[in-house]
């Protein structure tokens, strides 16, 4: 609808300054979503505060990002996969870490595999397209991140 509209309403080149824009917008998002990931791994899970670490993360998930573009073109099932996934094994632990603030202990181990056995069910619902999958990653991932709680020490 939105290039119909740019076709027939404007003229050349205001189509190329709208057209620039858009794509502008895009890299912009790609480029947020891609630094975000590279941080998130380099701080998070490799304990590193080096900017070549984070560098080479960022060409490493983008190589990634790129194959997986290159594999399947069709964004709106890449994005729904990804939700799909996320969903499974991410929401449920984030949520219990959430309430658990400040109240409980997190053992790290356990949700951390709370998150990963829940991102594989999603993964294995996107690939066998079997949705009830997904629902069943959130709710083992989410008693796993409930258990993964441990009271507070009382002693500060």
């Amino acid at each position: 609808i939105l290039v119909t509209a740019i076709n027939s309403l404007l003229p050349s080149w205001a189509i190329i300054i709208v057209l620039l824009a858009l794509l502008s917008a895009i890299f912009s998002s790609a480029d947020t979503c891609l630094l975000a990931v590279s941080t998130t791994f380099t701080k998070d899970i490799l304990n590193s505060q080096k900017v070549s670490t984070a560098r080479g993360c960022i060409i490493l998930f983008g190589f990634l990002a790129f194959a997986v573009a290159l594999w399947k073109q069709d964004i709106l099932e890449l994005l729904l996969a990804a939700y799909t996934i996320f969903g499974g094994g991410v929401i449920a632990p984030i949520i219990v870490a959430l309430w658990a603030h400040k109240r409980k202990q997190i053992k790290v181990g356990l949700m951390l595999a709370a998150i990963i056995i829940g991102s594989i069910l999603g993964i294995c619902a996107v690939i066998f397209n079997y949705s009830n999958l997904a629902i069943l990653g959130f709710a083992l991932s989410g008693i796993l991140g409930l258990c993964s709680l441990r009271k507070q020490n009382s002693c500060n």
